[in-house]
Formats: C-alpha cells, structure tokens, sequence
C-alpha cells in the first residue's frame, strides 16, 4: 500500500484489509524497490514451502 497520509492513520486499517506492506509518500525509490523485492522473496519461499508440503504429503499416502 502506498498512500500519502501518515502510517498511523492508515497503518492498522491497511495490514486488517490484507496489505503485505506500507509506504508513505512521497516514497523513495530504492527503498520501494528494496520492499518489493523482499515481497518477491517472501512468496517464493511461500510457493517453495506448499510445493515441498504437497510432495511430503503425496509421499505420505504412498506410504
């Protein structure tokens, strides 16, 4: 969420309604790219762990 009003009036409405993140306006680029990247890594590790869950599980059946 990127949003020009002050983190603590929109901080706790944004993370309720599921925002991963909160930036204040005006925003600085290498600091965006920097949370953006790191929401990159955080879902990959995300898919990683469902991918490595549904083998563990599949093999368990097997089993």
């Amino acid at each position: 969420m990127i949003s020009s009003l002050s983190p603590d009036e929109m901080t706790e409405k944004t993370f309720g309604l599921g925002a991963a993140d909160f930036i204040r306006k005006p925003f600085r680029p290498r600091e965006l790219i920097a949370r953006v990247q790191a929401q990159l890594r955080l879902h990959r590790a995300l898919v990683n762990t469902r991918v490595l869950r549904k083998s563990a599980e599949d093999e368990l059946r097997e089993v």
